[in-house]
Formats: structure tokens, C-alpha cells, sequence
């Protein structure tokens, strides 16, 4: 049976892939999810947070049909916050590779896509990039877009819009119960509330008028350059130069060179 591994930067981030998720429910294979980062953004250890932000995404994924002993939070065990996982890619990366070591069969996995909107999505996709190229069993890779600042100004950002870099998208039909669905699982991420208040009226509008899940294949031979040429979003919100994270990408891509 085939296995396919989702790696989410944060609790939450599943929003772009319900659909994703379903399908391959309705398929009757293996899925496991783990999560990067604890979910916690402040500089101190916010244990009630992190607690909440795992029991939202866990309520979500298990109504959706996901089995909870299949659901990882890794950031949690290695202590990694959110915008910190460009620090810690070794670490998750080793842990990573413990448990697809066990795994038999066929493997496919889900990431952020490469679009330069949250560090730690980026991060993501470098975890999954470098499985790929390490693992011969990893048939298949696929991106999903999430927010990105591409041809938009100031602090404004398009909502699962692929961008042209990471290929054509492979389309997956959204029924009109099923959008009613997806909204009605946003409602129960009620930690982030402050943080989402300015977001979910665009994604609410962006599900219901979006008739497509997006996802977008990766080449193992894929080189990291910048997504587009605007600045990214991240660099606007002055998280991190663009140029310093692209060096510790390509070295924890190859640590030889």
C-alpha cells in the first residue's frame, strides 16, 4: 500500500490540502502528517498554545478521516519554533529519515510549495527536496501553494496561487459541499483568531470562487533559486534576506560542496 508523508510547517497549514487529504483517504492508502514546528511565535515557551494549536489541528484532520496515531508533531519534540526551522533542518531531517526507514513500499510526498511567502514553508520544501534526492522509494513529490507576494505590493499577498517557477499545477475538482466543509474547519482554529482575523474573509472568498485544489510536482533536480523576482514576503516582514537563507539551504542540501 502506498504511504504518503505530508510535511506541514505549522498547525494550520492543512487548510491548502483538505481536499488533497480526501482523495487520498478515499483511496484507501496510508497517510502520515507531521508538523515542523511547535506553533509557538514568541520567545518564550508558550506551553498552552502549543497545546491548543495541536488539539485544533488534530480535531480538524481527525474528522477529515486522518487517524490520530498517524499525526506527528515533531517541532514539538525537538523544541523548534515557528520562523526557526531554517535553523533546525538536520534535526528534523534526521528524524525524518528514522521513520521512513521503517516504511515499505511506495512513498509520495506533500510540502509547501517554493514561493518565498513563509521562511518555514520554504524550510519545508528544502526537507522534502533533499528526501527526494535521498530516497529511491520517494516516487513522487508535489508542492502545494499557500500565500506568496508575487506581482503584489506593499504587504499583500495572493492565497494559493501557484507561481510559475515550480511548473504546471495538477488540478483536483472541489464540489460546492465540499467548500462549505473546508469553511466550516477554518472556524475551529479559534488560538489563532487574532492572527487570522485579517486573513480568513480573503480565504473564505478565495475557497468558495476557487473551484481547484492546486498542486504543484517536484523535480528532484530542482535548483533552489529565488521564487520571483519581487521581494518575497518574508523579506518584507523583514524575517530574513532572502540571500542569507538561500546559503543555508544549498548547504544543508549539500554539505560537501
Amino acid at each position: 500500500m502506498k504511504n504518503n508523508i505530508f510535511l506541514f510547517s505549522h498547525q494550520d497549514d492543512e487548510i491548502a490540502v483538505f481536499k488533497t487529504i480526501k482523495n487520498i483517504l478515499s483511496r484507501n492508502e496510508k497517510i502520515f502528517i507531521f508538523f515542523l514546528t511547535n506553533g509557538n511565535i514568541s520567545n518564550f515557551n508558550d506551553i498552552d498554545l502549543i497545546s491548543k494549536r495541536e488539539n485544533e489541528s488534530k480535531k480538524v484532520l481527525e474528522k477529515i478521516g486522518v487517524k490520530s496515531e498517524n499525526i506527528s508533531f515533531l517541532g514539538k519534540s525537538l523544541s523548534i519554533n515557528s520562523y526557526n526551522l531554517l535553523n533546525n533542518l538536520e534535526n528534523v531531517y534526521n528524524k525524518l529519515s528514522s521513520f521512513i526507514d521503517q516504511l515499505e513500499g511506495e512513498i509520495e510526498i506533500y510540502t509547501h510549495a517554493w514561493e518565498g511567502g513563509n521562511i518555514d514553508h520554504d524550510a519545508s520544501f528544502v526537507l522534502a527536496l533533499k528526501l527526494m534526492r535521498n530516497y529511491s522509494n520517494i516516487k513522487y513529490g508535489y508542492q502545494f501553494p499557500f500565500y506568496n507576494s508575487y506581482k503584489m505590493p506593499f504587504n499583500l499577498y495572493r492565497i494559493f496561487y501557484p507561481i510559475s517557477i515550480n511548473g504546471n499545477a495538477v488540478k483536483s475538482k472541489i464540489s460546492f459541499n465540499e467548500k462549505i466543509e473546508f469553511i466550516k474547519y477554518l472556524f475551529y482554529y479559534v488560538s489563532q483568531i487574532k492572527i487570522w482575523i485579517g486573513l480568513y474573509p480573503f480565504i473564505i472568498i478565495k475557497i468558495l470562487t476557487n473551484n481547484y485544489n492546486y498542486l504543484q510536482k517536484i523535480n528532484s533536480n530542482f535548483e533552489l533559486n529565488k521564487p520571483h523576482q519581487d521581494l518575497l514576503w518574508y523579506e518584507k516582514k523583514k524575517f530574513v534576506k532572502f540571500e542569507k537563507s538561500i546559503i543555508l539551504f544549498k548547504a544543508f542540501l549539500n554539505p560537501n560542496i
